[in-house]
């Protein structure tokens, strides 16, 4: 998978001679950040600018509780610093944003 600012492309080896051959997947889920995605059992979770995705075959909005909270108080700015990660032995991914106060926030997805 690769991501740009606004979409998410699939890339796969098809030889000589163009060696990989690119596919676009969606647009409108661009990644908000080099950090904000992480694999996990699931497939692949992302943060995008305004929702939370999942890619197991197909591009799905993951439900969250705090959406709104999320993206009405995220710093875009320090969007950069944005991180996900996985607790495997709890079942969770996770999203570290920091808000307008620049506060560290977390976000639990899964």
């Amino acid at each position: 998978l690769v991501w740009t600012d606004t979409a998410l492309y699939s890339m796969q080896f098809i030889g000589p001679p163009f060696t990989f051959g690119v596919n676009l997947i969606n647009e409108g889920t661009g990644l908000i950040g080099p950090k904000a995605a992480v694999t996990a059992p699931q497939g692949v979770f992302w943060m995008s600018y305004n929702n939370f995705y999942l890619y197991n075959g197909s591009v799905q909005t993951v439900p969250c509780t705090v959406q709104d909270y999320v993206f009405s108080d995220i710093n875009l700015i320090q969007s950069f610093k944005i991180n996900a990660f996985t607790i495997a032995d709890k079942n969770e991914v996770t999203v570290i944003f920091i808000n307008k106060k620049l506060d560290l926030m977390m976000t639990v997805l899964l």
